[in-house]
């Protein structure tokens, strides 16, 4: 920034937000049609709008919190679409079905790309659209914001799970159907 210039801030949620992040959530949803307060509300959520945060108990890293598989498997799947052609030809699918980078300086490169903001919030977006489309197939239903978190959370399967017991029985606790979801977060 030259001196004197002012960065433009915006208050959300109790943060400071600068005018560049809100922009990039917003170009995030113009390419991808995932609702931009989702977007906004994830961000704030995730790590209080801090592209390099780091969680103290997992691998889960950047504005979005993704843990080191999700990043792997979202990035890997659209990618490509977004300019990252090279990084997502590099990511394999094992044959555990988990996806992974055999040349650990690669490897490390594309793990790094959580950090970017911009590349965090399309990947996040496209995240938040693959799961959207899987769990209302699944389920035959319309997710609401807060179903996409699950999804979030919880991966589709996981979050699949938790909505699908909610729906048989709406009145029971959410702390069993959460337990039985697990907790990907873990990785």
């Amino acid at each position: 920034p030259n001196p004197g210039t002012r960065t433009v801030t915006y208050r959300v949620g109790g943060h400071q937000v600068s005018y560049e992040l809100l922009a990039t959530l917003k170009q995030a949803r113009h390419r991808t049609g995932v609702d931009f307060a989702y977007l906004v509300a994830q961000a704030g959520q995730e790590s209080g709008f801090k592209a390099d945060a780091q969680a103290k108990t997992s691998s889960a890293r950047g504005l979005f919190q993704f843990i080191e598989s999700t990043w792997l498997e979202t990035l890997r799947d659209h990618g490509a679409k977004h300019g990252l052609a090279a990084q997502a030809q590099q990511i394999a699918t094992g044959s555990d079905g988990r996806a992974g980078v055999m040349d650990a300086d690669a490897r490390r490169d594309i793990l790094s790309l959580r950090d970017d903001p911009r590349i965090a919030a399309i990947m996040a977006a496209e995240y938040a659209r693959s799961n959207q489309q899987l769990l209302s197939r699944e389920l035959g239903i319309d997710l609401k914001k807060t179903d996409l978190y699950l999804g979030h959370f919880l991966g589709a399967g996981g979050a699949g799970k938790f909505l699908a017991a909610l729906k048989d029985n709406p009145a029971q606790s959410a702390a069993a159907p959460l337990a039985e979801a697990g907790d990907p977060h873990r990785g």
